[in-house]
């Protein structure tokens, strides 16, 4: 797919690193847009893994509504069959702390 813009994050490894974004749907809007087909099965990978993964959520927004997606053991997901504008908004929680990424989605 495409990579997702980090929003909040608060990770530690040889030097803290920490951002703060209070509004993560605006932030989203901002990114350029991801054309995705309606019920499209994605996978989440990350450029490199050294840390354990304690928790990983992905939920995409529409309007004010947030509707968490159903993630699988292989990090794979659908999209929702509805079309329309989403952002999209996914949580991981490490070993090493703490990352909120998200994207801006149509699905067409």
């Amino acid at each position: 797919m495409t990579e997702l813009e980090e929003a909040n994050i608060e990770w530690r490894s040889p030097v803290q690193y920490q951002i703060e974004t209070e509004d993560i749907q605006s932030l989203a809007r901002e990114q350029k847009q991801v054309m995705v087909n309606s019920g499209q099965q994605a996978e989440l990978l990350f450029e490199h893994e050294d840390f354990d993964v304690r928790e990983l959520n992905i939920s995409v927004w529409v309007n004010d509504e947030k509707k968490k997606l159903e993630l699988s053991d292989n990090r794979t997901f659908y999209f929702p069959e509805v079309k329309g504008e989403y952002v999209l908004d996914l949580v991981l929680r490490t070993s090493k702390g703490y990352v909120q990424y998200a994207g801006n989605i149509v699905i067409q």
